[in-house]
């Protein structure tokens, strides 16, 4: 599934996500949390993420308040509970509790697919403006230590 999809330059969830999932038959909207939640709110509930499937599009909502590779993971395990067979139609599926063995299985799957997005496991980053020269992976900066 994710050889065939083309990862949008410059990055893109919403146009990654619509690649991706074009060939699962229902449109996917992408709802962040922060629209629908008061941080009290998200942070009572324990919420990063959910998804509903329902029967002409998945709605996945997730946490849009942390880093954009949080929001994938999110998404990605999200996505992961619909093509791990997790949900069925009507079904609210949320990513709260790790512990099951569905949870576990969703985590897998969106850590794998953020590690096949971004290089295999390494954490490339340009390097920062005020510093040129700097360490452009986390890979490069592990290999400097002895």
């Amino acid at each position: 599934m994710l050889s065939e999809v083309e990862v949008p330059q410059p990055w893109d969830l919403t146009e990654f996500v619509r690649r991706l999932t074009g060939p699962l038959g229902k449109h996917v909207d992408l709802r962040p949390l922060s629209s629908e939640l008061t941080p009290d709110q998200r942070v009572e509930a324990g919420i990063t993420g959910l998804i509903v499937n329902l029967p002409r599009s998945l709605q996945i909502f997730y946490d849009d308040t942390t880093t954009p590779v949080h929001q994938f993971a999110v998404v990605m395990h999200e996505l992961g509970h619909y093509c791990l067979g997790h949900t069925d139609t009507g079904k609210v599926q949320c990513r709260v509790d790790l512990q099951t063995t569905e949870e576990s299985d969703a985590e897998d799957f969106g850590r794998e697919m953020v590690l096949a997005v971004r290089g295999g496991g390494t954490l490339h980053r340009p390097p920062h403006s005020d510093d040129p020269e700097g360490v452009q992976s986390l890979g490069e900066a592990l290999a400097d230590i002895d």
